[in-house]
């Protein structure tokens, strides 16, 4: 049976949050769905972008590109 959480993290950016589901997936071994943005907009968790993201070797709206889920529902 499938379960699913919610978890809001108010004011904190991309990579914060982003660090925050590395733990938990480090911790459990489970990763999220999806992020659901400020905007609407949901992108994939990506454990070698968020490296990456971490290490300065691309932005915050990289990341959001390349992992950006694109609704085939219109």
């Amino acid at each position: 049976m499938n379960k699913k959480v919610t978890y809001s993290i108010m004011n904190a950016s991309l990579e914060e949050t982003l660090h925050v589901i590395s733990e938990m997936e480090s911790i459990t071994g489970m990763e999220p769905e999806n992020i659901l943005l400020e905007n609407g907009e949901k992108v994939r968790y990506n454990k070698s972008d968020f490296k990456k993201l971490s290490k300065g070797g691309i932005s915050e709206e990289e990341y959001i590109t390349r992992n950006l889920i694109v609704s085939t529902l219109e």
